[in-house]
Formats: C-alpha cells, structure tokens, sequence
C-alpha cells in the first residue's frame, strides 16, 4: 500500500490522476479519526492545513497527485468490521468525471481495477459525450479516428487505470466530416 506523505496514518490501495496529474481516484483505509481529518483537510485547500497536491508512495514508486477544485470531488465511505486493528474505515475519492460526463468541456472518464477487470467499452462514453451525432456502426473507425488525434486516453495509477474522452477540441465536426467525404462513415452499416 502507498503511504500518503500528507498524511502518515492513512494508507492508499488505489490511486490514479489524469493526464495533467489531477486527482481521479483515490482509495485510502485509516482509523475514523484519521479519515475524518484527511477529509477535512482535502475540502480545506486555501486553509494552512489544507491539501492542495500530496505525494503517495512505497519503496518503489511515487505518485504526485494534484487536487483538484472540491467541488469536483466526491466522496464515498464504508466501516469495516471489527479487525485486529480495531474499526478501520474505507473512504473513495473520486472526480465527478468518473460518474457523469461534462457536457461542457465534454470530457468523461471510465476506470476500472488493473489485472482484475478488463477495459471498459468507450464507445459509450464517446456516444454520450460527443454533441455531433453518432451512429452505431460508425464505432471503430470514429474510435481509430479519435485515438489517433489524442482525443482518447489511457492513464494508469496504482492498481487502476482508466479511459478518458476529450472532446472539448474545435476540430471534432471537421473529423467526422473528413471521415463522411472519403465515405469511411456512411448511412448504412
């Protein structure tokens, strides 16, 4: 487990950022006291105290992790039962990204658990967060398009990964217009 260096007493078993090093992910374990502080903490960044950017690590890797704006954030928390180390308490940290897409910037994000899962589909999340209109069968050379442009990515942390859309360029409708005129994209499958 990483061991964030804001906070020595909560222990991190999966992180992940985003391109530019903003927090997507985080799930940490600690005593309820010590999540409760880090909680406060991390809603608190103008404060002295607060958590604007953290660093979490082990032996062999670091992670530098950028907080975002908290509005940005949501969070999600659970008891577990009683152990040798008495009540410990597991607390997720997550973008609004992760559940609901942004229509504005049209950006979205999928993760899944590395070696555990297999990728998500993000055709979804590319029909969801593009505002040209999509047909079904258009799926994989829209997919190879998008990906080639760098509007696709891919990010791994510590024990997750996720794919991202970003679609927020001004280029979007000159691409699939280009893939309508050379007839890669037609009417019928």
């Amino acid at each position: 487990m990483l061991i964030l260096d804001c906070h020595n007493d909560v222990y991190c078993d999966g992180l992940l950022t985003d391109t530019d090093g903003n927090l997507l992910f985080m799930s940490v374990w600690g005593r309820d006291t010590q999540i409760s502080e880090l909680l406060a903490r991390l809603t608190l960044p103008d404060h002295p105290d607060g958590i604007r950017a953290f660093v979490a690590k082990d032996q062999d890797v670091a992670y530098r992790v950028i907080v975002p704006d908290v509005k940005q954030l949501d969070k999600v928390q659970g008891r577990a039962s009683r152990s040798v180390f008495g009540d410990l308490i597991q607390l997720f940290v997550f973008s609004t990204l992760l559940h609901k897409p942004d229509r504005v910037s049209r950006e979205a994000w999928a993760i899944y658990r590395i070696g555990q899962q297999a990728k998500p589909d993000i055709w979804p999340l590319i029909m969801e967060t593009c505002h040209v209109p999509l047909l079904d069968h258009w799926r994989e050379p829209v997919i190879e398009a998008f990906s080639g442009l760098g509007w696709i990515v891919h990010v791994e942390g510590y024990n997750m990964g996720a794919l991202g859309v970003k679609l927020g360029d001004d280029h979007v409708e000159a691409c699939i217009s280009a893939l309508i005129t050379t007839r890669t994209l037609t009417l019928t499958p």
